[in-house]
């Protein structure tokens, strides 16, 4: 019962859900959303936020 248990598991969890196309199919759908975003940004803009954060890292 317990070896029966573990197959199911493992069928259901352990192996992925998508094939490497699928997965390569999304990677590139983002990565082209991303290079269409970055047309957009401004010159120096970076994600640096400290400005917004004291030394310790509160907010000022």
């Amino acid at each position: 019962m317990i070896v029966r248990a573990l197959r199911a598991y493992e069928a259901t969890v352990l192996r992925p859900h998508t094939t490497a196309a699928e997965q390569r199919a999304t990677y590139e759908a983002l990565r082209a959303v991303a290079l269409c975003g970055e047309a957009d940004r401004r010159p120096g803009a970076t994600s640096d936020h400290s400005d917004f954060y004291d030394e310790f890292g509160l907010p000022k």
